[in-house]
């Protein structure tokens, strides 16, 4: 640190506050420091870094299950915020076994994470530190969740009108829309019926839209697809994690992530995003 400080032209506390994200330190001072570590080779020792200041630079994502094709798209998000924030993340999934939350908090808590991003909903009870879930409301927590109303009206944008009846798979990324598509929709059977298959494939000359969360290239000549922004919703996640860390300000209990269409109409044969 002092051979840091004398290249940084500072003095070894504002090093320490520095490499600590000490608000204190100016945006452009903290520049200055990290420009000189990274010059000089040097990294800073995680352990006894956490051993000093409580706090050991780690939090966790925990998922139900790590199968969704969505995963990979939600933890580049959630990388590329953790890693600008100098913070390490480490992944685990329960399986979907309540039981299974016990034992991997303890695991968790032995580890000193700083936090937790959740997105198992089966997780009751905040442990006591800086959490934010995805698709599910905890007290005490930031929720992120999907803007159902948004999605709706997207849904019935493209179908102009129609009955849109929702069919739901092993996999559905918007699950809390099947009651309030069911609520408004009763004219099931019509000709010009649509189904918006969540998590499953559409019948051969379906009208269709289909949940998407791969990323955006929805191909052509296919059905309408409502996409669930799994990038963008990591990097918003990590975002209010850090800001949790950081203490910077009241965070909103619900924070809404909202849906968009994209596909080739097969009525104008034109593609468009809705």
């Amino acid at each position: 640190m002092v051979q840091v400080a004398r290249e940084a032209g500072v003095d070894k506390a504002t090093v320490s506050r520095a490499l600590k994200g000490d608000p204190r330190i100016s945006l452009a001072t903290r520049e200055k420091v990290w420009e000189a570590v990274k010059r000089l080779g040097y990294e800073p020792d995680a352990v006894a870094k956490g051993l000093s200041s409580s706090k050991s630079g780690m939090v966790a994502v925990v998922f139900r299950t790590l199968a969704p094709g969505w995963t990979g798209s939600f933890l580049s998000g959630v990388e590329r915020v953790l890693a600008k924030g100098r913070t390490d993340f480490m992944v685990r999934s329960t399986g979907g076994v309540p039981c299974t939350w016990d034992s991997l908090l303890r695991t968790l808590t032995a580890r000193r994470i700083d936090g937790l991003l959740c997105l198992d909903p089966q997780l009751r009870k905040n442990p006591g530190i800086p959490v934010v879930t995805v698709g599910f409301r905890l007290e005490g927590a930031c929720s992120v969740l999907i803007d159902t109303e948004e999605g709706i009206r997207q849904l019935r944008a493209i179908s102009r009108g129609a009955p849109v009846v929702y069919r739901r798979g092993a996999e559905a990324l918007f699950p809390e829309m099947e009651e309030r598509l069911e609520e408004g929709e009763t004219q099931a059977g019509e000709q010009d019926e649509w189904v918006f298959c969540d998590g499953v494939d559409p019948a051969p000359g379906e009208r269709a839209v289909v949940s998407w969360g791969r990323g955006t290239d929805c191909g052509h000549g296919g059905p309408f697809r409502l996409v669930w922004p799994a990038f963008e919703t990591g990097v918003l996640a990590a975002r209010l994690l850090l800001n949790a860390l950081k203490g910077q300000g009241a965070l909103p209990d619900v924070v809404l992530v909202q849906p968009r269409v994209q596909g080739k109409d097969p009525r104008g044969g034109c593609e468009e995003i809705v």
